[in-house]
């Protein structure tokens, strides 16, 4: 099994080239050659749409979307030229148990590319507190916003442990479970650092709740690494 992280500040349409030359192909064998069947998860989010649509513009590639609601799949539609046949809804972290059906769509895939991420929300509070402030912020002369007083939170069951940790591993699990031998993680820059600003996304101010996003990406990848060894 071949595996690779991007970090999502880089264009996602260098993936189209990870997946041709992880594949051990050239550009000019990779278009030559029957299309290569690609399961994208997450692919209605901010980061899998944009992967999602490249990999579906290009002939090399035939592409599966995968998305967890049916108004996430309609939403999909609106923005990207696709059909219902090439989207699958389904919580993609559910790993068929044995003896179980795969579904047909996902059957002979090649390659799949993990978008997945929690997403915070802002709390209303914190922004309507920081607008309060920023006429003494003016007389002070400080900067009018202060954006790191702006607390977030995640839904219930949508935290970063959850989903990018937990979520993305039975990811690879449905991987390994329908012999795809090359998947891709898009994951963040700064997994290796717990003082990353991003980490405290979800914590209050005594640095409890959830967050520390990267540093559960950056598990996930090593998740990654340690199962790739046993694929053959």
């Amino acid at each position: 099994m071949a595996f690779s992280t991007l970090s999502s500040m880089v264009p996602a349409i260098a993936l189209v080239l990870a997946l041709a030359v992880l594949w051990g192909s050239s550009i000019a064998e990779a278009l030559s050659s029957p299309p290569r069947k690609v399961l994208v998860t997450g692919a209605s989010g901010r980061t899998g749409k944009i992967v999602f649509s490249l990999l579906k513009e290009n002939p090399s590639y035939s592409t599966v979307g995968l998305v967890r609601s049916e108004a996430s799949a309609k939403q999909l539609m609106k923005n990207v030229d696709c059909d219902l046949d090439q989207l699958f809804v389904s919580d993609v972290a559910a790993v068929p148990e044995d003896g179980e059906d795969v579904p047909q769509l996902l059957k002979g895939a090649d390659a799949m590319v993990i978008c997945t991420s929690a997403v915070p929300r802002i709390s209303k509070m914190s922004v309507l507190k920081q607008i309060l402030k920023i006429p003494l912020n003016v007389v002070r002369r400080k900067p009018p916003l202060y954006f790191r007083g702006f607390r977030f939170h995640y839904a219930e069951g949508q935290n970063p442990e959850m989903v990018d940790y937990e979520g993305q591993k039975r990811q690879v699990d449905l991987a390994k479970k329908l012999g795809i031998k090359h998947v891709v993680v898009v994951s963040s820059m700064g997994g290796t650092d717990p003082d990353n600003f991003l980490n405290s996304i979800g914590k209050d101010k005594d640095g409890n709740g959830d967050g520390d996003i990267l540093l559960w990406k950056r598990k996930a990848e090593k998740y990654l690494v340690e199962v790739s060894l046993s694929f053959h």
